[in-house]
């Protein structure tokens, strides 16, 4: 099947975080209509991860987030790079754990997925390591241990 776009509505902060108000993350629709699997890793959207499987509603010609289904195993962090020359560093050192990321339209804002919970720890260290060095924030966005 075709992937759709599916549309997250999200929630700002009072300090305006996430900066937008929806996010769409492409899906692949499931044999049953109204459920979806999740294709991307989510970058504000909370509480799903790579692969999850989702119900959606169609609303005015778009395909809606509406629940989480069930989960396969998949942990997301968001991480923030401080210094743009860090980024690749940063990804190799993602990989290297086991991970894998997408990178947004801003260059220093990365969604990380890891896909199993025993990757988590080896994750965090990672990650961790950076973060000592003030070299980025970190978000765990929805992490599976």
């Amino acid at each position: 099947m075709d992937k759709v776009k599916v549309v997250f509505p999200l929630e700002q902060d009072d300090e305006g975080y996430p900066p937008v108000e929806i996010e769409l993350v492409w899906a692949t629709p499931l044999e049953e209509l109204g459920f979806c699997r999740l294709e991307n890793i989510p970058f504000y959207a909370v509480g799903v991860s790579l692969h999850d499987e989702i119900s959606v509603s169609f609303v005015d010609g778009r395909t809606v987030f509406n629940g989480h289904v069930r989960d396969k195993g998949h942990s997301t962090f968001r991480v923030v790079v401080f210094d743009a020359s860090d980024v690749p560093a940063v990804i190799r050192d993602i990989k290297e754990s086991g991970g894998s990321c997408e990178v947004s339209n801003i260059a220093t804002f990365l969604a990380v997925d890891v896909p199993d919970a025993s990757l988590v720890p080896s994750m965090r260290r990672t990650l961790g390591t950076w973060l000592l060095k003030r070299r980025i924030d970190i978000e765990e966005s929805n992490v599976r241990a």
